[in-house]
């Protein structure tokens, strides 16, 4: 019975936190009418890889903010 409570207690709170949130909240309206370029604006044809300076310059040339993956290293 406890094992039963466990479980269901465990779906019920993962059904909470996948739920869509509220994007009309004022907090959220600085991002709303801006696009953002994750990684770069990267483009394998063109031989741009992704998290690059050649990916970030393409994504302000086109008009998008970036966003990048920072990684702390023992250098």
């Amino acid at each position: 019975m406890i094992g039963m409570i466990i479980v269901i207690s465990i779906c019920l709170l993962y059904l909470w936190m996948i739920h869509p949130q509220n994007l009309n909240d004022e907090k959220w309206e600085g991002f709303r009418h801006h696009y953002y370029a994750h990684r770069g604006l990267h483009d394998i044809q063109r031989n741009i890889p992704e998290n690059s300076m050649a990916a970030f310059l393409k994504a302000v040339e086109n008009g998008y903010g970036i966003e990048l993956d920072v990684q702390l290293t023992k250098d």
